[in-house]
């Protein structure tokens, strides 16, 4: 069984948000969401974070695109 590294505090290096058809658009609009059990993770993000979208309705898995965090909403 693999084992992951735990954590370290600060900033994620990247994130990894996923997206099926149907919201494909919107998040490629830039409207990402996560459920609310990563939220730890999400309310870390900061200006200049990597993130990456992941459509998981394609055959093998599609990364889509690199976007940077530009701005927090609050």
């Amino acid at each position: 069984m693999a084992r992951t590294a735990p954590r370290q505090p600060g900033p994620p290096a990247g994130v990894i948000f996923g997206c099926n058809r149907s919201s494909e658009e919107e998040s490629l609009n830039g409207l990402f969401g996560m459920s609310s059990g990563h939220w730890n993770l999400v309310k870390e993000i900061i200006p200049g974070t990597p993130c990456f979208l992941f459509n998981f309705n394609t055959k093998a898995g599609l990364l889509l695109d690199l976007f940077n965090v530009a701005a927090l909403l609050s």
